[in-house]
């Protein structure tokens, strides 16, 4: 069954009323066909993202519609492994209406919110033209590895997007800020031979897009059009 995720404006709303909205939508979810996984919370923004197998969009709406009447704004399809790799997580705790006020407030504390780190270089068939075959190979190899390597150290997540290449997901800014300015750091010399590029940038799951995260990504990819040399480009959404 294809899986979906919304997202619904909420402002002045607290997380005791959002989780009592998903306790009535999973109360009625079969009537619907579908099955409510879990949800995050963006207090600050207002914002609630369900995450929700169903037949179809309408089913979402409708089954929303029935139990509390908050209709989402937006829905998209989503892709599991993406979900989980830029959010961690699919499904709600499994006591879900035993667990105290206090143990929910806990585990949904997370906003949804991501810091979303872009780096771009040189295609290879340009690199190959500029430095020859055995030194673009070095350095697509070094590339990799350091990216890696301070994505690990620095609590990011890679995250392959089919056709549209890498993006790196944090949930603190400053360790987002700190694995761009080390990557650019450690590899030195070979950041101007590979003309890297690191946009950051930051956003919400659904909005406006019918891509996971598709907007911030997409403006992080668009950074680095505006530099020249090997820096970092960090938007005032991060800042």
């Amino acid at each position: 069954m294809p899986l979906f995720m919304d997202m619904h404006y909420v402002p002045g709303a607290v997380l005791d009323d959002v989780v009592e909205a998903h306790k009535m939508d999973v109360a009625i979810q079969e009537q619907f066909e579908c099955h409510c996984m879990t949800f995050w919370f963006d207090k600050a923004r207002g914002n609630a993202f369900c995450l929700i197998e169903a037949p179809d969009k309408e089913s979402v709406i409708n089954m929303h519609k029935e139990a509390h009447g908050l209709v989402p704004f937006e829905i998209i399809e989503v892709n599991s492994n993406l979900v989980h790799a830029f959010l961690g997580r699919l499904n709600d705790p499994e006591m879900l209406q035993d667990m105290s006020q206090s143990d929910l407030r806990t585990f949904y504390q997370d906003p949804a919110f991501r810091i979303l780190l872009i780096v771009d270089s040189l295609d290879y068939k340009l690199l190959k033209m500029k430095v020859g075959s055995d030194r673009a190979s070095e350095l697509k190899n070094l590339q990799h590895d350091l990216v890696h390597e301070q994505v690990r150290r620095f609590d990011g997540h890679e995250i392959e997007l089919s056709g549209r290449g890498r993006v790196i997901s944090f949930i603190s800014a400053s360790q987002a800020a700190d694995c761009a300015i080390s990557i650019l750091k450690h590899l030195h010399v070979a950041a101007d031979e590979l003309g890297l590029k690191i946009g950051l940038t930051a956003g919400v799951p659904v909005n406006r897009s019918e891509n996971l995260f598709g907007i911030p990504i997409q403006y992080a990819r668009d950074l680095c059009l505006f530099v020249d040399g090997s820096k970092v480009i960090i938007s005032d959404v991060v800042t």
